[in-house]
């Protein structure tokens, strides 16, 4: 919801088109807020952590808060988009699960 944000605060240039592109942006995200369109949660994974990736996962947290607090725009901007990449895959994922709980597909 934030990127036009975050790239304000990295010193993008205001300019007519940019606001609106940022205006688009801006309604397509309230759009996306109130659909049904199903969004993965980790919760729903089940899966536990071995005790040999312990150590590698905390150490994978710490670079990633190092990361966000040295370069917070940046992680910030390549977070949004790395989510907004993955919505269009969602929906056909979700009816690919739901298919096959139906003994359909």
């Amino acid at each position: 919801m934030l990127l036009p944000v975050y790239l304000g605060f990295l010193g993008m240039q205001s300019s007519r088109g940019i606001a609106l592109a940022c205006s688009v942006y801006t309604v397509l995200i309230g759009f996306l807020l109130i659909s049904r369109l199903p969004v993965w949660s980790g919760k729903s994974l089940g899966l536990n952590v071995r005790r040999e990736f312990a150590l590698p996962l905390m150490l994978l947290a710490v670079l990633s808060v190092a990361l966000l607090v040295a370069y917070t725009w940046h992680v910030m901007i390549a977070g949004s988009a790395l989510y907004l990449a993955a919505l269009p895959r969602r929906p056909c994922l979700a009816l690919k699960i739901r298919h096959a709980g139906d003994g359909r597909g």
